[in-house]
């Protein structure tokens, strides 16, 4: 069995275990025996638990840290990227949500024309 080609080096998934520990949600998991994460990929990259771990603020210090250190940046620069851009896709479906009138504002403005 051959090992994939994005390997996480040990070191950095201890990193990884800090940062899953500091942004736990609550202090009792029985979902993830309360490690913060369920398990290892075959990446060797931690699956946060969540059930007891803030998602968002986790995976923006992973960014952040991996992006700091140019041969992480550079093993795993396409999933960042692609993340990424289905971030900002998102954003802007949310931002064009925003922008639509609610049903409060369509009757008021109905109700001034009259």
């Amino acid at each position: 069995m051959s090992k994939p080609k994005n390997r996480l080096p040990e070191e950095h998934l201890a990193e990884a275990k800090k940062m899953v520990q500091k942004h736990r949600k609550k202090k009792s998991c029985n979902y993830c025996y309360d490690r913060g994460y369920l398990g290892i990929n075959e990446e060797n990259m931690l699956i946060p638990c969540q059930r007891c771990v803030n998602q968002d603020p986790v995976f923006k210090e992973w960014k952040a840290y991996v992006k700091a250190r140019p041969e992480l940046y550079e093993q795993f620069k396409d999933s960042i990227e692609e993340d990424e851009k289905k971030t900002e896709s998102t954003n802007t479906q949310e931002d064009a949500k925003e922008k639509l009138p609610t049903e409060k504002e369509l009757t008021q403005q109905f109700h001034a024309r009259r």
